[in-house]
């Protein structure tokens, strides 16, 4: 059995037999009860590897570049995935009311926008397909403006896997030149 969340909050949910897909386009909170509460669960840096590798093969297919780690979001989306599997739900929105833009913003990372992918699988190739036969999922997966993610998988072994993928722009990379902040620097228009 697996559920989904997109950051826009539509739900997909897909029983180990048959996708039953809920579009609920709504701006409010919406949480999926997990079947299991597991408060030790360890993260796995090689199945994070391996859905970055299904991520970038999927983008590059699209013609979009593929995605580059971020070690800040990765430790983000780890933290996050733990405290899912902990509250045994799967929500964008954190019992604080925190957002994903909250929490990478939070971080100090300075971005435009922010993007997030949950899903609750068997394993993370039944993830990355639930959410490539979501259409939001998909989109996030494919938004030519993210350039960066950090990606998490949480392993609760027979209970199944959470992975969070968090999506951002590479603006932190580019930042306004010096003479942009200094009006001392800045030219004078000419009379």
């Amino acid at each position: 059995m697996s559920a989904l969340l997109a950051w826009s909050t539509p739900l997909a949910f897909k029983t180990s037999r048959a996708r039953v897909p809920l579009a609920l386009g709504t701006t409010e909170p919406v949480a999926y009860a997990l079947p299991y509460h597991l408060e030790a669960v360890p993260a796995r840096p090689d199945l994070a590897t391996t859905v970055l590798n299904l991520l970038n093969e999927t983008r590059v297919a699209a013609g979009l570049a593929p995605l580059m780690p971020h070690e800040t979001l990765q430790r983000i989306a780890r933290a996050y995935g733990r405290e899912l599997f902990a509250r045994g739900t799967l929500s964008h929105v954190s019992p604080d009311g925190k957002t994903p833009r909250d929490r990478v913003v939070g971080a100090g990372i300075q971005v435009r926008v922010v993007g997030e992918n949950l899903a609750y699988a068997d394993d993370v190739t039944e993830a990355h397909d639930a959410l490539m036969a979501s259409a939001p999922h998909r989109s996030n997966i494919l938004y030519p403006g993210y350039r960066l993610v950090g990606i998490a998988v949480l392993d609760g072994g027979s209970d199944g896997v959470i992975v969070v993928e968090d999506f951002t722009d590479d603006s932190v990379s580019y930042p306004l030149a010096k003479w942009w902040n200094s009006p001392a620097t800045a030219s004078t228009p000419r009379r």
